[in-house]
């Protein structure tokens, strides 16, 4: 039975891993233990018939950590204006921009994003997140929003690509 067992394990191990599959196949010795009979005098105590031996610890290698890769497919999924009325409060016109921003994250080590317009950071993003909303102003002369983001962790940081969307008002 024990043989049998031997070559079903032996069997099994070459199909997962071909280098412990033998090159020749040698069935182990089996040696009867002879049984003691212990003497009148000595102890009943059972003794082990084997000492355990100390589990390895296994140290799992360390990642290769470095700056993340940047994002990809960056693009406003959406745009438009609004425009505000004067008020008591703000006698003025106020029009105020709105664009969803989306992009593919194409790292597993960021610790976040960083999101810029027009080279100002506005906003501080966590990780895993594809897509933002972006609010604003809009001041005169401004005909267009440049954006980036920048995937960062603590082995460095990595910019993406530009995009420059015209202001939809």
């Amino acid at each position: 039975m024990r043989l049998y067992f031997f070559l079903t394990a032996l069997f099994l191990c070459s199909l997962i891993v071909p280098a412990c599959a033998p090159q020749t196949l040698v069935a182990p010795t089996i040696t009867p233990t002879p049984k003691t009979v212990p003497s009148p005098t000595e102890s009943l105590t059972p003794q082990p018939s084997f000492t355990p031996t100390e589990t390895p610890t296994i140290i799992p290698p360390t990642p290769t950590f470095g700056p993340p890769a940047p994002v990809a497919d960056f693009y406003v999924k959406k745009s438009k204006c609004i425009l505000f009325k004067p008020t008591l409060k703000n006698p003025s016109y106020r029009v105020e921009i709105w664009f969803k921003l989306a992009w593919r994250d194409m790292s597993e080590n960021e610790d976040g994003f960083w999101l810029y317009r027009d080279g100002n950071r506005v906003a501080e993003l966590p990780q895993n997140t594809v897509e933002h909303i972006d609010i604003f102003e809009l001041v005169k002369g401004g005909r267009t929003s440049t954006y980036y983001v920048v995937a960062h962790n603590s082995a460095g940081q990595t910019k993406g690509e530009l995009l420059s969307y015209p202001n939809p008002c």
